[in-house]
C-alpha cells in the first residue's frame, strides 16, 4: 500500500471528502437506473427531468457524475464511460450490482486468461468471493478429487493433499499491503458483521510452499484488492500459466523495498536541457563517476526512450545507498525475467562505496547508474504526470522521496 508520507495538503482531505460526496451521487444514479438511460441513448432533457424537476439542481448533478468520469458530456450529449458500461448497466452480463464488494463475474474475468492452458477438473475451497461457474471449455466443476485446478483461501497440507501431482492451487484472497483503502474498509465492515476473511501473508505462504515442496509464482495482482499465488508439485504446470512477463516481473519487484512500482510509456518522461544546470552549479558531485557531464545528456535520453515502448517508475526512499542499489537489484531482476534491454535510472550521486572518488581506480565500474536528473529528466513534471505528489523540501526534517525509472523494452 502506497503512503505518501510529503502529502500534507488540504487538497487530500477535501478530494477525499469529495469522493465521499460523489458516492452519494452514484447511489442516486443507480437507483433512477440512469446509466441504464443513458445507454439506451434517450435523449439528455429526458434523463435530466428523471434525475429532478429542478433543471439547475440536474445539470450540477450530471457534472459531478462527469468529474467522477462516470459518465462523458460532449456536445450537449451524454455517454457512459467504457467502465460504466461494462459494470454499471444492469443489461451488461458484467454488472457491478453489489455496491459493497467484489462480485464473481468480476474476479472469474480477470482469473481465467491466466489460466488458458490450464484443463481438467477444479474446485473451490476457503472463504472468497467466487462461486461454481460454468467457467469455459476443458475446465469443469468437480465434487471428486484430485483436482487439477484448486481456488483456495488459504495454502495448507490438506488443500495441497487434494491437488493432482500436476495440478495447479490458486491461493486468492486479501494479502497484507497489497489492497486499497477500499479493500481495508471492506474488511473491517466485514468483520464487524461477522463475515471476516482471514489476510493472507506473502512471506508467510512462502514458508508453507518450501515445507510443502511447492514451486509458487510471485504475488499477483488480480484487482486493488484481490491478489493470487499459483503454487504446484510441478514447476512445468506453473509454466502453462499465461503470466505476461510484465505481470511477473511486477510481482517479484513487490518483494523488494519499493514503495510503489507504476508501469508507464517512456514517451511521457519528461526531459529539458535546463534539468543538468542544477547539477553543474547546484551540486558538489559533479564531474564524478556517474554524474554529469559523464551521463548522457538530455537528447540522447531523448533519443534512447524511443527505443522502448514499456517502462517502471519505482518509488522509494532514502538512505541513498539503498535505494540505488535496490535499482540495480530491479534492473538484474527484469533481465533475467526476459527483458534484455533492461535498463535502470536512480536517484542522487553514486552512494553505494566510496572507492571511486578522486583519483579514480583503474578498474571500469560496472554498477554506477545515471540518476534521472543527470541524464536530463524533469524528475518533478515526470512524477507528477503519473499521479504522484511531489514537492521540495524546506528542510532536511523533512520526509524525502526517491523515484527510479526502470526501461524494459
Amino acid at each position: 500500500m502506497k503512503i505518501d508520507y510529503q502529502n500534507d495538503d488540504y487538497d487530500w482531505i477535501a478530494a477525499f471528502y469529495g469522493q465521499k460526496e460523489a458516492f452519494t451521487l452514484f447511489e442516486r444514479a443507480m437507483s433512477v437506473r440512469l446509466f441504464d438511460a443513458i445507454e439506451e441513448n434517450r435523449s439528455t432533457a429526458e434523463i435530466k427531468e428523471s434525475i429532478s424537476a429542478d433543471a439547475t439542481a440536474a445539470e450540477y448533478f450530471l457534472d459531478a457524475l462527469c468529474h467522477a468520469g462516470w459518465v462523458v458530456m460532449e456536445k450537449g450529449c451524454l455517454h457512459n464511460a467504457p467502465v460504466t458500461s461494462k459494470y454499471l448497466v444492469t443489461s451488461s452480463p458484467f454488472y457491478f450490482h453489489d455496491t459493497k464488494g467484489v462480485n464473481d463475474d468480476f474476479l472469474w474475468e480477470r482469473l481465467l486468461p491466466l489460466l488458458k492452458e490450464t484443463n481438467g477438473t477444479y474446485f473451490l475451497t476457503g472463504d472468497f468471493p467466487l462461486k461454481t461457474a460454468p467457467l469455459r471449455e476443458g475446465l469443469c466443476f468437480s465434487e471428486t478429487g484430485p483436482y487439477d485446478l484448486i481456488f483456495s483461501g488459504n495454502l495448507n497440507g490438506e488443500v495441497a493433499a487434494r491437488c493432482a501431482a500436476d495440478g495447479v492451487i490458486a491461493v486468492l484472497g486479501h494479502y497484507r499491503g497489497d489492497y486499497s483503502l477500499s479493500g481495508a474498509a471492506a474488511l473491517y465492515r466485514a468483520h464487524l458483521e461477522h463475515k471476516a476473511r482471514p489476510v493472507l501473508d506473502y512471506a508467510a505462504l512462502i514458508g508453507v510452499c518450501t515445507a510443502l515442496q511447492l514451486f509458487h509464482t510471485p504475488l499477483l495482482s488480480i484487482s486493488a484488492d484481490y491478489s493470487v499465488v499459483f503454487a504446484s508439485q510441478n514447476e512445468a504446470s506453473l509454466e502453462k500459466l499465461t503470466l505476461t512477463k510484465e505481470s511477473r516481473l511486477i510481482g517479484d519487484l513487490k518483494q523488494l523495498a519499493i514503495r510503489s512500482v507504476k508501469k508507464i510509456n517512456p514517451a511521457t518522461v519528461v526531459t529539458a536541457a535546463w534539468v543538468k544546470d542544477h547539477c553543474r552549479f547546484g551540486c558538489s558531485t559533479y564531474g564524478e563517476k556517474c554524474c554529469p557531464p559523464h551521463s548522457p545528456g538530455y537528447e540522447e535520453s531523448q533519443t534512447k526512450f524511443g527505443d522502448y515502448k514499456i517502462a517502471l517508475l519505482v518509488e522509494g526512499q532514502p538512505p541513498t545507498g539503498d535505494f540505488q542499489r535496490l535499482m540495480l537489484q530491479a534492473e538484474k531482476t527484469a533481465f533475467k525475467t526476459g527483458y534484455y534491454k533492461a535498463f535502470a535510472y536512480w536517484a542522487g550521486p553514486c552512494g553505494l562505496c566510496a572507492e571511486c572518488k578522486k583519483p579514480a581506480p583503474p578498474k571500469k565500474c560496472t554498477v554506477a547508474r545515471p540518476s534521472m536528473e543527470s541524464a536530463g529528466i524533469d524528475v518533478f513534471a515526470t512524477v507528477r504526470a503519473q499521479g504522484y505528489h511531489l514537492k521540495t523540501l524546506k528542510d532536511k526534517t523533512e520526509f524525502a522521496k526517491y523515484f527510479g525509472l526502470l526501461l524494459l523494452e
